[in-house]
C-alpha cells in the first residue's frame, strides 16, 4: 500500500507537481498510520523545499546561473530564492556550531 505524505525534503526528479511530497510504501494499514503520523510531526519548512528546487536546477547547470535566471528555472521568487538561501546559511551555521 502506497501513500503520499507532505515532505518538504522531498523534490521529484521527473514530476514536478510531486515536490513536496514523499511517496512511502506500508505493509499494512497500521504501519501505514505510523509512518503517517511520522511525517505528520515533521514540520513542513518551505525554504527546505526551495532549495531541493534550487538544487535540482543547479544538478542541470553545474557552472551557475545568475541568480534571476536560478530564481525563474526553479520557479521561484527572486525573494523566497533570498529566504531559501538565508534558511541554508542558518541552517549550516548551526551545524557548524555542534562541533
Amino acid at each position: 500500500m502506497r501513500y503520499a505524505v507532505p515532505d518538504s525534503s522531498a523534490v521529484s526528479v521527473h514530476d514536478l507537481a510531486h515536490d513536496g511530497l514523499r511517496l512511502v510504501t506500508a505493509c499494512s494499514q497500521e504501519h501505514l498510520d505510523v509512518l503517517r503520523q511520522r511525517y505528520a510531526r515533521r514540520p513542513f519548512i518551505e525554504e527546505e523545499l526551495w532549495i531541493g528546487k534550487i538544487a535540482r536546477v543547479l544538478d542541470k547547470y553545474p557552472d551557475g546561473l545568475r541568480t534571476d535566471r536560478l530564481a525563474e528555472a526553479a520557479g521561484l521568487t527572486a525573494g523566497q530564492l533570498e529566504l531559501a538561501l538565508q534558511w541554508l546559511n542558518r541552517r549550516a551555521s548551526q551545524r557548524w556550531q555542534q562541533y
